[in-house]
């Protein structure tokens, strides 16, 4: 028997490895605040903590700029409130860690649909510091990041706070000191597996929440058979580019826009960051003929009167979106309901509540862009270790969620594939398959050592209190709440526990190093990640046991 437990002990072990390495491996979910904020959406928003005492900021993620860029705390007074529900702006003034670097330029070079973001006549009007970021809120900081480049923003386009995920650090020409990004920082830190990043935006018109996944994609949230994989220009150049091929509206009044066979016409950048989508005059028209809509020269966007509002709710028409790979002839449709253009305005940007619909007048075709607007209906993941990023059509947030991690590059040879199970959410992991297997063979193990017992020992008429020994193996396949191990592994999502203790920094937390350029590398603040288990001091910082504990647990959620 003694050989017997060893070999139970030597399952055990595996198992918990199995589950470790799962656990490992996992993606990051950044749950949605639940609110929806903007006046010009409204949109859903995801918590981000800054500066201590922290504020919580309501924001939205950004593909094109790597910094956090907020709304000035002047911009949300009491006459434009409306706008600026709750603490979705920031107050530099009131954090105690937050540092001037000075004023510049936003981050928008290269990018003409960012420079509209640019209040008319101004140079260097951004004021630039830095702070300390979290994600999660007042009450958990799940993950906090020591120092990042913090933008306060002067003007009314922007009255929802954007953290950036572009790739790469950021340098002001004045500092020999950059910052990463926070993609950056949660791959360095070994928190996200890859430097990726799954996103769709939500609608309210669909009663439908953003998703943000860091590190994997969430295969509840959009359908496999639509989805379109796109090379970027290089690792160096990592814009998302596609070819807009056509545009249709579906309804009482068909009509399309074919883009023009010059290549530089139908290169349509995607980018969460604008709301709108910028098209061509030509296909604005369509859109004005189809629907109703009236161009506001002082707006520059289309409002919509209650008359051709109460129609188009009524009707339900939808829009088509044509699109390719500009490097393959491969191409996908995808189809979006009238319910997620059906957008509002409000104060400041106009005095009272008005419908609009989210499309601008492109001058030329460096300002071609699929915002924030179409990605309300269609999901993305952006892979920028392999330079390259898939589009699909969105499904609506419900029901269990199933995330999928994306390993780093250096440790695939493959492109991840995105794929999905018959029943959108079921799907297993690997790291599940094998816990399963090895409990299994602890369960075949346990009816053989008993049944061997039984006839050795006691007999047909024996009975006998398992032995201290037996009580604690059963003990440790429970987790903390009486749950076996085999269950854990058979949740279908992995995301931050709301209740963890994810601490931040200047807590006797386990610390990781940010990678930060030139000076003071060793000696700065920190990004910090817990788990929940032992800790151990090395050289003066702490680093977790690879062995979890019991406490550590994957988790079933629902959107």
């Amino acid at each position: 028997m003694l050989a017997f437990a060893q070999l139970l002990t030597f399952f055990l072990i595996a198992e918990r490895v199995a589950l470790a390495q799962t656990q490992a491996g996992q993606a990051l979910v950044v749950p949605p605040s639940g609110q929806w904020d903007g006046a010009d959406g409204p949109w859903s928003t995801f918590n981000l903590g800054i500066g201590e005492p922290l504020q919580l900021i309501r924001c939205i993620p950004a593909f094109s700029v790597p910094v956090v860029v907020l709304p000035l705390t002047i911009q949300c007074n009491d006459t434009t409130k409306v706008a600026c529900p709750g603490r979705t702006e920031f107050n530099s003034s009131a954090s105690t860690t937050y540092s001037q670097t000075g004023f510049y330029r936003g981050p928008f070079e290269g990018f003409e649909s960012l420079q509209s973001l640019l209040p008319k006549n101004t140079t260097r009007n951004a004021r630039w510091g830095v702070d300390k970021v979290y994600f999660g809120n007042d009450a958990v900081r799940d993950l906090g990041f020591a120092e990042q480049y913090v933008i306060e923003w002067p003007s009314s386009n922007i009255l929802v706070g954007v953290f950036g995920l572009a790739m790469g650090s950021v340098s002001l020409a004045e500092f020999t000191t950059g910052k990463p990004n926070l993609l950056n920082a949660l791959f360095a830190a070994g928190v996200a597996p890859s430097n990726t990043v799954s996103y769709t935006a939500g609608s309210i018109g669909t009663n439908s929440s953003g998703s943000l996944v860091l590190g994997g994609y969430d295969t509840s949230r959009f359908n496999a058979s639509t989805t379109l994989s796109v090379q970027m220009p290089n690792k160096q150049n990592n814009s998302l580019i596609v070819d807009v091929l056509s545009i249709s509206t579906l309804g009482s009044t068909n009509l399309e826009w074919a883009a023009p066979a010059e290549p530089a016409s139908r290169q349509f950048r995607i980018e969460a960051f604008i709301p709108q989508i910028w098209l061509p005059q030509a296909a604005c028209e369509m859109f004005e003929t189809a629907f109703g809509l009236q161009w506001n020269s002082s707006l520059e966007l289309y409002t919509v009167n209650e008359t051709t509002h109460e129609r188009l709710v009524r009707e339900k028409p939808s829009v088509r979106f044509s699109i390719g790979a500009t490097s393959t002839s491969q191409h996908q449709a995808y189809v979006l309901p009238y319910s997620v253009f059906d957008l509002r305005l409000a104060p400041p940007l106009v005095a009272t509540e008005t419908y609009y619909f989210p499309l601008k007048r492109a001058a030329n075709s460096s300002q071609y862009v699929l915002g924030r607007a179409f990605l309300q209906g269609t999901y993305i993941t952006v892979d920028y270790g392999r330079a390259n990023f898939s589009l699909s059509q969105a499904y609506p947030a419900g029901g269990s969620g199933y995330i999928v991690p994306i390993s780093n590059v250096t440790a695939s040879n493959g492109t991840a594939e995105m794929t999905e199970s018959s029943d959108r959410s079921k799907k297993l992991p690997a790291g599940a398959y094998a816990g399963i297997g090895v409990s299994v063979g602890i369960v075949a193990l346990l009816a053989f050592g008993l049944l061997l017992s039984w006839k050795k020992r006691w007999g047909p008429f024996g009975g006998q209190k398992p032995s201290s020994e037996q009580d604690d193996f059963v003990k440790s396949e429970l987790d903390g709440n009486g749950k076996s191990l085999v269950e854990i592994m058979e949740k279908e999502r992995g995301e931050l526990r709301g209740e963890s203790e994810h601490e931040a920094m200047g807590k006797e937390a386990a610390e990781l190093e940010t990678v930060e350029l030139h000076v003071e590398a060793d000696q700065g603040p920190h990004l910090v990640y817990e788990m929940h288990g032992d800790s151990v001091h090395t050289g003066g910082k702490e680093e977790l046991l690879k062995e979890p504990d019991s406490r550590t647990e994957v988790r079933n959620t629902t959107n």
